[in-house]
């Protein structure tokens, strides 16, 4: 992650969730898709506007994915 005095930082995780608002950002969508071995995208950022609903199952379903990869 990068600061506001523009200073970077790297941080290890096992796992990354970002909230990027209600805008579909597909280039930010597109920066993201190589960084790891498996990214998940839910809500807006996978076409144009969806509904709350859609989004929250999304990110449950996504959710799931990510425990049981971990074993949780």
């Amino acid at each position: 992650m990068t600061d506001k005095q523009q200073v970077r930082t790297e941080l290890g995780c096992d796992t990354v969730v970002l909230a990027l608002g209600y805008r579909p950002r597909q280039g930010v969508m597109e920066e993201m898709q190589d960084l790891a071995p498996e990214v998940i995208f839910v809500g807006d950022c996978t076409k144009e506007r969806g509904t709350l609903q859609n989004a929250v199952m999304q990110g449950f379903n996504a959710a799931i994915d990510i425990g049981l990869d971990l074993n949780i």
